[in-house]
This record gives C-alpha cells, sequence and structure tokens, in this order.
C-alpha cells in the first residue's frame, strides 16, 4: 500500500473525518478534520511540485483563514513514493512559513507526527509486549532483567546504570559474536 492510502486510512482510524471543500480539491489535495485538528495531504508526482510547496503552503493556509480554520492546528502532509534527497525532505519541514508541513515517505515517517503518533498508544501495553518478546530476542530479554532488577518500572535509572546496562548488552554481543 503506498504511503498515500496508508496515510488515509491512519486518519480516519483515529477519527479523522474527510470532508470536502472545492478550493482544496481544485489544488490536487484532500482535507481531513477532527474537533482540533485539520490535514490538508496530497501526493507529490514530480519534482516542480516540490519546489513550488512554499506557495502551495500559503495557498492553502489562505483558504483555511476564509473558512475560518485554525491554522495554528492545520497541518500539511507531503505524500512521495519516489526518493527525496534528505536535504530537501529537511528543508520542507523545517520551513514553518504558512503552515506545518510533513514530507511522509513511510510509516516510521508518519509516526513521527505527535497526534498520529502509534508509539504512544503502545505504550501502555510495552510490559506485555516485552514479557512476550522476551523468548525471541536474547538481548531484549537481558535488558529487561537488568531494568526489573533496578526498579526501573518506578524508578529513573541512574546515569551510572544507564552505562552499566549499556555496557553489558557490548558485552553480551561480544561474547555472542566470539563463540
Amino acid at each position: 500500500m503506498d504511503i498515500f492510502n496508508y496515510t488515509n486510512n491512519r486518519l480516519i482510524d483515529i477519527g479523522f473525518e474527510p470532508y470536502e471543500l472545492d478550493e482544496i480539491q481544485g489544488l490536487g489535495a484532500v482535507i481531513y478534520r477532527t474537533s482540533v485538528n485539520h490535514v490538508v495531504m496530497k501526493k507529490i508526482h514530480t519534482n516542480e511540485e516540490l519546489i513550488n510547496i512554499s506557495s502551495y503552503s500559503n495557498k492553502i493556509r489562505n483558504i483555511m483563514l476564509n473558512e475560518g480554520v485554525n491554522t495554528s492546528n492545520t497541518y500539511l502532509f507531503f505524500c512521495i513514493d519516489e526518493p527525496i534527497e534528505y536535504e530537501t525532505f529537511f528543508l520542507i519541514e523545517r520551513n514553518t512559513t504558512s503552515l506545518r508541513k510533513y514530507v511522509l515517505r513511510n510509516e516510521i515517517d508518519l509516526n513521527r507526527i505527535p497526534f498520529l503518533d502509534n508509539i504512544s498508544e503502545e505504550a501502555g501495553n510495552s510490559v506485555g509486549k516485552i514479557k512476550e518478546n522476551q523468548e525471541h530476542n536474547f538481548y531484549l530479554q537481558k535488558v529487561y532483567e537488568f531494568i526489573t532488577s533496578h526498579n526501573g518500572y518506578h524508578n529513573k535509572l541512574s546515569k551510572n546504570e544507564i552505562e552499566r546496562s549499556v555496557k553489558m548488552i557490548i558485552d553480551l554481543v561480544e561474547e555472542r559474536y566470539e563463540n
């Protein structure tokens, strides 16, 4: 599944509703909303579209302002299936003029977005997942044992304890590779 469809499904799964806005559709994009956030999503097909992202972002912002939408909670998602240079990717996202923008190439990029983050949803289940995966990953089991033996679920590990755990893992890896 391409990133555009995957993102569409994720947005709908977490409660975003697609809605029609002729001006947005005229620009080749779709829009989703919740009671708090708005997401405008566009699939990028050419390098020329990448070059014009700033003016595109400004057009979207003006449309949203005319609709009475809080642009502080409006995001632009640019879905790109083609390889993109890191510098271009970085410059697009760091330019917060008009609206906040995210370049989405894969699920990892999608998980960087705070209000779409699957990791925070899974945090509550992490203990169960760790226990479930212990038998599958030798190192994970050792880290889990170290954390529980140092009461890491209830207290913050000290810098010294973290350094000892990292050293323990490095030693285990070296020992395993020597055998």
